[in-house]
């Protein structure tokens, strides 16, 4: 029986993978909130990511909460869809994207667009591998390409309208995401 049952967990082992990676959200030097970020690799050669991010500050008497999710799925090394989903005081905002004969139909908001070129690499895999050759990453949530540049041994650094994300490395892990605004930064610091 135990042959069998070890058999048996051998067996789903190798159908699924599994990784996951957990972040503080900080701001002003105080943890805010958290998010996790998992991937898997299914029998049938998907590799699915999942975000859950909570976050929540009182600034001058105001309570700023946030939530996002993602879905995202490839498929022989490309997207192959997306679901994000992000309430920011109380506003949702909706990116969805599907692979079709044409490349991918993007639905973000009540705009919906076409774009032809393949995804290869995404914002959702900078968080399991560093981008060492990459200088364009397709953002899931905006639905669009963006450019992707090394600024330092281990830092890389992209632009989504006022926000600049610089991702920090460690032996090819991610060990920062520094989310610089007018205002200040946030940053997602790996757990330990």
């Amino acid at each position: 029986m135990k042959i069998m049952s070890l058999f048996f967990a051998v067996l789903l082992w190798q159908t699924t993978t599994a990784q996951q990676k957990k972040f503080n959200v900080v701001v002003l030097g105080k943890t805010i909130g958290h998010t996790t970020v998992t991937k898997k690799t299914d029998e049938k050669g998907f590799t699915s990511y999942h975000l859950a991010n909570q976050s929540s500050i009182t600034v001058m008497f105001q309570n700023r909460s946030s939530s996002m999710t993602f879905d995202i799925k490839y498929f022989e090394g490309k997207l192959y869809s997306a679901q994000c989903r992000a309430m920011n005081n109380g506003e949702l905002a909706t990116t969805d994207i599907s692979k079709d004969a044409h490349g991918y139909l993007v639905k973000k908001g009540n705009e919906t667009k076409h774009i032809t070129e393949a995804a290869t690499f995404s914002s959702m895999e900078l968080y399991f591998s560093e981008p060492i050759n990459e200088k364009r990453v397709f953002s899931e949530r905006m639905g669009e390409f963006v450019a992707f540049e090394k600024t330092a041994p281990g830092e890389y650094v992209n632009k989504l309208k006022d926000v600049t994300n610089i991702y920090r490395y460690r032996n090819g892990e991610l060990y920062e995401v520094e989310m610089r605004k007018p205002l200040g930064s946030a940053y997602l610091r790996a757990q330990k």
